[in-house]
């Protein structure tokens, strides 16, 4: 008589396409009938299949988020399980971290993991060691294959292909190709041409609104979709992937010249708008912030009583399409500024990272002594109101998100402004690990540990007078008023350690202290950080 533990044992079997579901017998089955099999198998050590089915077909290994699953961890969960049995291990998930988290969820309730092709069992450290190995070359073959797919994509781009996608307004496709929709193109040249005349996107929209003409989708034309039209080089016959622009397949709808008259007013728009601000209040980063979702984050401001706060907020927001919104669809300006402006600084510190951004293989140190000696002065350039005027041409845009900023640099311009050749003329992407803490007033950035606030009336206040200590307990040393620090110390109530920092700002260049007391802080100079600074040499 077998006394054996009755052990109740759950199929899950997986399919990444829904190619071939609707066969007699599939691929679900199959994996099904082979479990069956193992599990009969093991009748005498009390294994029995429960009757609910666990098939997720059509469904990527790449996650968790899959109906089928989320019911068999339910059901874990509910003790209703001993053991899980799969036909190969990534059916079940390709992703290391993801079966991670299985497993210990496994352990947790006591449930083991077989697989019938694979055999062993998670209830034993060499189970869990085969299983961890199985598993990452499920996760490599995983990778391989997308980038694989993205190679495919980049070399069938550079041959001028057309991967898919929205079909662009102008065009129908045919036999997966391009081609020219004779009604639409005119509606697109139409767009371009007007446009040269009215040379404001806002105007455009509204004469278009006007005269009835509409999108692909038969909708009215959004500010958004005229500016992605706009500045498409697809109606010029080329292909673009990531930052580079192939020739392509297709015709072209537009002349070259109308293109470039184009081009030409939407960047000199851009600049105006940029300087339509007042330079101490104007926002720096007008027309280069993006949130998540690449819409783009458009300066705004509030006011309280006399005071103006600054922020950048999500054209998402702004049309009323809060759901296409990026993770940061609104951010106080002060905050993100003060963050791109550090990460800038802490770039143009590091002579090395910047030639190897260049492209520079070979660091000699004539290289390295130009990039630091043009470092000094775009660091003391931090101390003016044209904070971003010169490096300007060297970002191409700035894209915020949940953890990190991601500063677009172009190669071949950062190279002009350090005054070296250019080697490279793709983009780097520069990241700066961000985080987000709640306080009294809502979301704050955070940075280096830090929070990313700079200059406000309480700030300049506070930074004017620790200017006046500082230079008031200079003058008591030098005149004998003072025998030491620690006397001021004593005297103030304060440890020594302030007294010396705050000593330092009275031998500040008095370039800085002007613009101090005059109150017009520069962006990203607080107290914390004159405080925090390793150098006062006056040439910096």
């Amino acid at each position: 008589m077998n006394n054996k533990k009755i052990r109740r044992c759950a199929i899950y079997t997986r399919k990444s396409s829904e190619e071939g579901l609707d066969q007699s017998f599939n691929s679900l089955d199959a994996q099904r009938e082979a479990c069956e099999a193992y599990i009969n198998s093991q009748k005498h050590e009390g294994w029995k299949l429960i009757k609910e089915r666990f098939d997720d077909g059509g469904f990527s290994g790449g996650n968790i988020k899959r109906p089928a699953l989320t019911n068999l961890i339910e059901q874990i969960k509910q003790n209703l399980i001993d053991i899980v049995v799969v036909y190969k291990v990534d059916r079940l998930s390709r992703s290391l971290a993801d079966f991670a988290k299985l497993v210990e969820l496994f352990d947790e309730h006591e449930v083991s993991f077989v697989s019938v092709t694979q055999q062993f069992n998670t209830s034993s450290s060499m189970g869990r060691l085969t299983l961890n190995v199985l598993l990452s070359f499920a996760q490599f073959e995983r990778e391989v294959t997308g980038e694989r797919i993205r190679d495919k994509i980049a070399a069938s781009k550079k041959k001028g292909m057309w991967m898919g996608g929205n079909i662009p307004l102008g065009y129908d496709v045919k036999d997966r190709k391009l081609v020219i929709n004779a009604k639409e193109s005119k509606t697109v040249s139409y767009i371009f041409n007007q446009y040269i005349q009215l040379k404001s996107v806002r105007k455009l929209k509204q004469y278009l609104d006007q005269s009835k003409y509409k999108t692909k989708q038969n909708k009215p034309f959004s500010r958004g979709a005229l500016y992605k039209i706009l500045t498409n080089p697809l109606y010029t016959g080329k292909v673009k992937h990531k930052d580079q622009v192939f020739e392509g397949e297709h015709k072209p709808i537009l002349d070259l010249e109308i293109w470039k008259q184009a081009q030409s007013i939407l960047r000199l728009n851009r600049h105006q708008n940029i300087n339509k601000v007042h330079a101490r209040e104007r926002s720096l980063l007008a027309g280069l912030l993006f949130d998540d979702h690449g819409n783009r984050m458009s300066p705004s401001h509030t006011k309280k009583g006399n005071k103006r706060y600054r922020y950048y907020v999500s054209q998402a927001l702004i049309q009323h399409q809060d759901s296409k919104a990026g993770y940061i669809a609104r951010v106080t300006a002060d905050e993100v500024e003060s963050a791109v402006f550090k990460t800038l600084q802490q770039l143009y510190s590091d002579s090395q990272k910047v030639l190897k951004i260049i492209g520079y293989d070979k660091l000699e140190l004539s290289l390295i002594k130009i990039v630091s000696k043009k470092a000094k002065s775009l660091l003391a350039m931090t101390y003016t109101k044209n904070v971003l005027d010169k490096v300007h041409s060297s970002i191409q845009k700035i894209i915020i998100n949940k953890n990190n900023l991601v500063i677009h640099i172009a190669r071949d311009q950062l190279a002009y402004l350090f005054g070296l050749e250019p080697i490279k003329s793709d983009h780097y992407l520069l990241k700066q690990a961000i985080q987000w803490k709640l306080n009294c007033k809502g979301q704050t950035l955070v940075l280096h540990g830090e929070n990313a606030m700079i200059k406000s009336k309480n700030s300049s206040q506070s930074l004017q007078n620790a200017i006046v200590k500082a230079l008031t307990w200079n003058q008591g040393l030098l005149n004998g008023s003072y025998k030491s620090m620690s006397e001021i110390a004593d005297n103030e109530d304060v440890v020594v350690s302030y007294v010396r920092r705050i000593l330092r700002l009275a031998f500040l260049s008095p370039e800085i202290l002007k613009c101090i007391l005059s109150d017009s802080v520069p962006t990203g100079v607080n107290l914390e950080y004159l405080k925090a600074s390793t150098s006062l040499n006056w040439n910096n």
